[in-house]
């Protein structure tokens, strides 16, 4: 019995042993340790892929902030859309070109309400033919209500342009808040609400 549970407990170890050993990782390393080109480094943050994900915020910013926010034709047209891109709310698709989501952008009634945008939050993974996927997580201020509509928007970002774009979100229609963007301590980058 004890054999077997000591067994058990050391497997993780020398997994991680083996693993520390190939990547030649000591314990104690850290990323302001590691530069780039030893040992180890690419386990941490690869810093090939941070321009990558910079990029990928601003094509997808182009959307957010000249498309929803300025919601006009003429802004519209400065969004970073792929000529077949397609967009998605709530599951379902409602744009196949790059011409009829901007035709939305800029001619929408809807768009009206939309005021601003606070609280942004962006997860970017890129895989190894440079295709970024850049979730923003965020809050849709609006002038129909106090509260604003809670937003997840996925962006697939491939050669500076956006490819896809996928919309989930909540409106909030109590006068009692939900725990949003503004439950989060500042983050330091700029995309706090004033």
């Amino acid at each position: 019995m004890r054999s077997k549970s000591f067994g058990r407990a050391a497997i993780p170890w020398a997994l991680a042993a083996l693993c520390a050993g190939l990547l030649g990782i000591s314990e104690g390393d850290s990323i302001q340790e590691l530069d780039p080109g030893e040992a180890g480094f690419q386990v941490h943050a690869p810093p090939a892929k941070a321009p990558l994900h910079e990029q990928a915020i601003a094509v997808a910013e182009t959307y957010l902030f000249k498309g929803l926010v300025e919601h006009n034709p003429a802004s519209a047209a400065q969004v970073l859309l792929a000529d077949d891109a397609t967009r998605a709310e709530q599951g379902r698709v409602n744009a196949t070109t790059a011409e009829a989501i901007r035709t939305q952008l800029g001619t929408s009634t809807g768009l009206k309400s939309i005021t601003g945008i606070a609280n942004i939050r962006w997860f970017v993974e890129c895989d190894r033919d440079d295709v970024c996927e850049a979730v923003a997580f965020y809050d849709l201020l609006v002038n129909t209500g106090p509260l604003p509509v809670l937003i997840s928007e996925r962006f697939r970002v491939e050669d500076g342009l956006i490819q896809e774009i996928e919309a989930i979100f909540v409106i909030q229609t109590s006068t009692t808040p939900r725990c949003s963007a503004a439950c989060f301590p500042p983050s330091g980058l700029g995309h706090e609400a004033p």
